[in-house]
C-alpha cells in the first residue's frame, strides 16, 4: 500500500517525514538508507539512525541543529513524525529593525477535534522549524526557529520584505502581519520574480 492511499486516521503524519527528507537533500544519503534495508522491514526509527549514519560519512558533513551543534535527525524526525499536524509560522514586525517569527499547530479551525488516540503531547505541537529566509532579493540561508522559543531577526531598516519558506521546502504555513504583507505586496508590484524560486 502506498503511503499516499494510506487513511488519514491512520497514518496522519506520514506526509511530514517527505518534507523533513529536503533538508537533508543528497541523494546518496538517501541511497545509503535504501541499501541498508533493501528487502527488510524496518522501525520508523531506522530512517533517521540511518540518515544520522549517512550524514556523519558524507562529503558534506554534518548539518547544523537548532542547538547550534550536530542536527540529529532521530530527535528532529520524531517532532514530525510522532505528531499530527504542522505549524504555522507567524511573523511579527516588533520595530524598525527587528522581526519576531513564532509558531503554533496550525488548526482549520478552533472547532476541530481530534480523537484522543492521536493526541501526542510529548512535543506540545511544537517543532524545531528550518526557515529558509529571503530579505527583498537577498538569501539569508537557513536559519532554525526552535520549538520551544521565537527566533529574532534583524532586518535593518530597508522596506522589503521578509519571506521564509521561499522555496517552499518547508511542511509550514507561514503568515504575516500587516507590514509584512504589505511589504510583499509592493515587491510583487515592482518585481514579482524576486519572491519566487529562481
Amino acid at each position: 500500500m502506498s503511503y499516499r492511499s494510506c487513511r488519514k486516521d491512520v497514518c496522519p503524519s506520514v506526509e511530514n517525514g517527505e518534507s523533513e527528507l529536503s533538508i537533508v537533500g543528497n541523494s546518496s544519503v538517501k541511497m545509503t538508507y535504501l541499501k541498508h534495508f533493501f528487502l527488510q522491514n524496518t522501525q520508523g526509527d531506522d530512517l533517521w539512525k540511518a540518515l544520522d549514519e549517512a550524514l556523519a560519512e558524507s562529503k558534506e558533513g554534518a548539518i547544523e541543529g537548532p542547538d547550534g551543534g550536530e542536527l540529529k535527525m532521530w530527535y528532529f524526525g520524531s517532532q514530525w513524525s510522532k505528531q499530527m499536524g504542522f505549524p504555522i509560522v507567524t511573523l511579527d514586525t516588533l520595530n524598525s529593525t527587528t522581526v519576531k517569527i513564532g509558531q503554533r499547530r496550525y488548526l482549520k479551525g478552533s472547532y476541530v477535534l481530534e480523537l484522543q488516540k492521536y493526541r501526542n503531547t510529548s512535543y506540545g505541537y511544537k517543532w524545531d522549524v528550518p526557515l529558509f529566509c529571503q530579505l527583498g532579493g537577498k538569501y539569508l540561508g537557513m536559519k532554525w526557529l526552535k520549538k520551544d522559543e521565537p527566533l529574532y531577526l534583524n532586518i535593518g531598516r530597508e522596506e522589503s520584505p521578509i519571506v521564509v519558506n521561499v522555496d517552499r521546502q518547508g511542511y509550514f504555513r507561514q503568515n504575516y502581519d500587516g507590514r509584512g504583507w504589505k511589504n510583499i505586496i509592493e515587491q510583487l508590484k515592482k518585481d514579482h520574480e524576486v519572491c519566487c524560486d529562481s
